[in-house]
């Protein structure tokens, strides 16, 4: 969790769910901050619109991304300098068409493209991001829409064929 900065989003909540008074959060995964996370919520307020879920086995993933109305997927890089490398989640996510907002991690604009600039916000500015999760979720025609055209692009981007004969030219290079 340490790199997902979990915190930001926590933050941000309270805004999200005065514009949008359904709202929850559905945290998937475990970590080391875990407690210090359900206090934050606690303090905030929020304690009950923030579902920590703990692990969620890999099989059940695309149930979920495709019930969520959006992936808020925080990259940022930690004090230690520890940051997403290939984000996984994010593709895994939209790959199912969920939509997404997304902090900065290595490879973003190349898996996402243009979409990639719509979606990215600095996670520290909670102000930011509370207004770019509203954003989407006042949109839900639009924010599909946008996931889709991320999936055909990541589709095309990490298709096995395209990346084969992409490494086939870099080898035809090397050996002259």
């Amino acid at each position: 969790m340490p790199n997902k900065w979990l915190r930001h989003l926590l933050d941000a909540l309270p805004a999200i769910i005065e514009q949008h008074p359904t709202a929850y959060l559905s945290v998937a995964g475990f970590g080391p901050e875990e407690a210090a996370l359900r206090a934050q919520a606690q303090h905030l307020g929020i304690a009950d619109r923030v579902r920590f879920l703990g692990a969620v086995p890999q099989s059940s993933l695309p149930a979920l991304y495709r019930r969520a109305a959006i992936l808020v997927a925080t990259f940022v890089r930690d004090p230690s300098g520890d940051q997403e490398g290939l984000p996984v989640v994010l593709m895994e996510a939209v790959g199912c068409g969920c939509p997404a907002v997304v902090g900065d991690a290595a490879g973003i604009d190349d898996l996402l493209g243009e979409a990639a600039g719509d979606v990215r916000v600095q996670p520290a500015d909670t102000s930011s991001l509370a207004a770019t999760v509203s954003a989407a979720l006042a949109n839900p025609e639009a924010a599909p829409r946008r996931a889709l055209a991320m999936r055909e692009r990541l589709v095309d981007t990490l298709d096995w064929d395209r990346i084969a004969a992409a490494y086939g030219d870099v080898l035809e290079a090397a050996t002259g």
